[in-house]
């Protein structure tokens, strides 16, 4: 089954990203410039079927607009907050942040989700810079714990399975979960980790239409090109909606804090009421 691109209308938007801007089960708070994600995976885990799971998925819309074509964002998860309360223990937990994130309809008019998300094991100084594809939008719901070690059951994308939940790497690693690169999050930092918890920034940049450059810490590390819709060809450059994003193992949880810079951040996410 061949899938388009769906080139929806601003009301449209608002009925289908933005008016369900949360899938799993983050709380977050703060307003667009600076806001918090938060995940707990110490409790029970069940999945939909009511089985024990193994990790507790959230997305959580950073930016209302569909038309945010490029991001920096600062993401910190500080161990204890201000009342010397534990906020942060992990392990294998992955934080990350989802972008060019648009809606995709097949023959049969069945909605998916296409994106590309940069995730990162901060306990380990892993990454992953992945495009995900055909991410049902019916399986994106209120709770997403799971024993899925991919997003949807995503596998990688191979020409036999492209109506399939995939994933494909695009920071260069040929097996394995995580890039053979790492990056420095404090996590073999003691004092600095104490002190300002793990911390990373993320920068997405376009500066040719329809090629997507992703940074970390300054340092690029992944690219993403893809063909531009009607619209986006008027209008000069690819965008789609933005997401934070976590997956907490079973026993762990996080406080991230993801702060975006204001002058390296495009498209209309800027105009946006915050929410």
């Amino acid at each position: 089954m061949k899938k388009i691109m769906t080139i929806i209308a601003a009301a449209a938007v608002a009925l289908t990203l933005v008016g369900c801007a949360k899938f799993g089960d983050a709380d977050t708070s703060g307003v667009k410039w600076s806001k918090e994600f938060k995940l707990d995976a110490t409790g029970d885990l069940k999945d939909a079927n009511g089985a024990d799971a193994a990790y507790s998925r959230a997305f959580v819309a950073l930016s209302a607009s569909k038309k945010c074509s490029a991001i920096e964002t600062k993401i910190t998860l500080p161990i204890k907050n201000s009342k010397d309360e534990v906020v942060t223990a992990i392990a294998s937990s992955v934080v990350g942040l989802a972008f060019d994130v648009h809606l995709t309809k097949d023959a049969n008019n069945k909605e998916f989700y296409d994106f590309v998300l940069v995730g990162v094991r901060p306990a380990t100084n892993e990454f992953y810079i992945e495009k995900y594809e055909n991410i049902s939008k019916d399986e994106l719901k209120e709770s997403m714990c799971t024993n899925d070690s991919a997003i949807n059951g995503a596998v990688k994308a191979t020409d036999s399975n492209k109506d399939k939940a995939r994933w494909t790497s695009l920071d260069g690693k040929t097996s394995g979960a995580y890039s053979t690169t790492k990056i420095d999050t404090n996590a073999l930092n003691p004092t600095k980790l104490a002190e300002e918890g793990y911390t990373w920034t993320v920068s997405v940049t376009q500066a040719t239409a329809g090629t997507y450059k992703v940074s970390i810490n300054g340092k690029e590390l992944g690219e993403y090109k893809r063909d531009l819709s009607e619209a986006e060809t008027k209008d000069k450059k690819a965008y789609g909606q933005v997401f934070m994003y976590g997956n907490a193992a079973k026993g762990e949880k996080f406080s991230a804090t993801f702060k975006s810079d204001k002058e390296k951040t495009t498209g209309l996410f800027a105009d946006d009421e915050d929410f």
